[in-house]
């Protein structure tokens, strides 16, 4: 009767374990992806704006050959 305590016990102590392990491991995938969209986004904002900076750049350089 005692064995059957004691397993019963550890068997749910180590399903307490497992499930903050579970978690623990959920939270990092859930961070990581929000990270990685984040940087995701941030790099295509940087991308656009150099894009814009680069056509004016141009088109100021046009306008000053032009107006020679």
């Amino acid at each position: 009767m005692l064995d059957l305590v004691f397993i019963e016990r550890r068997s749910k102590m180590l399903n307490k374990v497992k499930t903050k392990a579970l978690i623990s491991v959920g939270a990092v995938a859930v961070t990581s992806f929000i990270l990685m969209i984040g940087y995701t986004a941030g790099q295509h904002s940087t991308v656009k704006q150099s894009r814009k900076e680069i056509e004016l750049a141009v088109a100021k350089l046009v306008e000053d050959k032009q107006a020679r």
